[in-house]
């Protein structure tokens, strides 16, 4: 660790430290398990075992598509919510 980033923990207190611990650790796992699951949805690919149209990919991939974008918004929304204050 360099050492801006000792300097920016002992700015954080132990409770922010903790929650992004905490959101590394979870948001970690969970990534790495949704990645998993579209590796295992790529074996669907093989047109030896399995018959899909465009129509199918699209339909989908449109349903991938949306999901990342409505939490990627979830995630925003969290961030674009600041306490109102006259102090820049």
């Amino acid at each position: 660790m360099d050492v801006s980033g000792k300097i920016q923990r002992r700015l954080e207190g132990p409770k922010t430290l903790a929650r992004r611990e905490r959101f590394k650790k979870k948001a970690e796992l969970r990534t790495e398990a949704v990645l998993k699951k579209l590796r295992v949805l790529e074996h669907c690919a093989n047109p030896r075992l399995y018959e899909y149209s465009k129509e199918d990919l699209d339909k989908v991939f449109d349903a991938i598509n949306q999901q990342v974008r409505d939490t990627r918004l979830q995630f925003n929304r969290h961030l674009a919510k600041k306490p109102f204050t006259l102090d820049e």
